[in-house]
């Protein structure tokens, strides 16, 4: 009996083993996988790839920031545009500046805009599901306050859906500034959920982004 039970012990050790080995295999205890297996990105992987698409934005009578929606299109707020003339936009990653071709649209209501730049090869950021937003959720804010450029920032979504003055905004906690206007907010998996729009200087991280469901629908009244 003494063998049997033995036996019967290895037996289950091995079934053991051989189940985790798959486990881990199957990337089910991947500390980078989300309950759903969606696959989240480091921090650091997501500043990587951001600041391939991310710009500072210099008009004739401002700055801000913005980043690339399309090959050739530019989004950013409509007050960083407004009442210029002319202006460029300079690449975080290659430090090459480009000449603002025209403001395709202008989105006033929504504080929006989109420029058109010569196009090339510019990287896109993927555009998160803005209704699966909830508070606490991680996020991340890049963009260039008071002019530094490339500026990485983490924080919380306070709430998902903070209607101020009739417009629906996303509500957060990662540090901004002037000069940080236009850029992207962006979630756990490197996808661009916000853009950032304004904060209150009167309270502490109180700060503000419009939906990017916002700028689907202008992209989607011009022709791919």
């Amino acid at each position: 009996m003494a063998i049997i039970r033995f036996i019967t012990t290895i037996f289950c050790i091995v079934l053991i083993g051989n189940g985790c080995w798959r486990q881990n295999k199957d990337g089910g205890t991947s500390s980078q996988k989300k309950n759903d297996g969606t696959d989240e990105e480091t921090p650091q992987q997501i500043a990587k790839r951001a600041l391939q698409s991310v710009v500072i934005i210099y008009m004739s009578n401002s700055q801000g920031s913005g980043f690339f929606v399309r090959d050739g299109i530019v989004v950013t707020n409509f007050h960083v545009v407004k009442g210029s003339t002319e202006g460029i936009i300079k690449s975080l990653e290659t430090k090459q500046e480009f000449p603002i071709l025209n403001i395709i649209v202008e989105d006033e209501e929504n504080d929006l805009a989109l420029l058109k730049i010569a196009e090339g090869y510019h990287t896109v950021l993927p555009f998160g599901d803005v209704t699966k937003i909830q508070r606490g959720d991680k996020v991340y804010a890049l963009g260039n306050p008071q002019g530094l450029e490339g500026t990485f920032s983490e924080g919380s979504v306070s709430a998902e859906d903070r209607v101020i003055k009739n417009k629906h905004l996303i509500q957060y906690t990662a540090p901004i500034s002037g000069g940080s206007s236009g850029g992207p907010i962006l979630n756990t998996k490197g996808e661009v959920i916000g853009v950032t729009k304004s904060s209150i200087d009167e309270g502490q991280n109180l700060n503000f982004a419009i939906p990017i469901s916002k700028v689907q629908e202008l992209l989607n009244r011009i022709p791919q």
